[in-house]
């Protein structure tokens, strides 16, 4: 399994290849399950930041067959800490 994170005019950029287990994994979490479940390939993205907001591609191969899942991640601002004065 990997996946990749695709920016328009950049080409791909591996995140993870599970061949050789490479991962940042301050910035990513990646779950990966082979049953009837819903679930498949999941990658958590860790502290949003607007050039996170690109399409991710997981790619699998089963029996010889690559498979590709894309997901577009939208992020729309940065949370902040707020502090009230009373």
């Amino acid at each position: 399994m990997n996946w990749y994170k695709y920016k328009e005019g950049t080409g791909r950029e591996i995140i993870y290849n599970s061949n050789t287990g490479r991962l940042n994994m301050e910035k990513y979490s990646v779950n990966f399950t082979l049953t009837n479940s819903k679930e498949g390939c999941q990658l958590i993205v860790k502290n949003l930041e607007i050039n996170d907001a690109v399409s991710y591609i997981c790619e699998v191969m089963i029996s010889e067959e690559t498979y590709e899942g894309t997901a577009i991640l939208d992020v729309f601002g940065k949370l902040c800490s707020t502090i009230l004065l009373r």
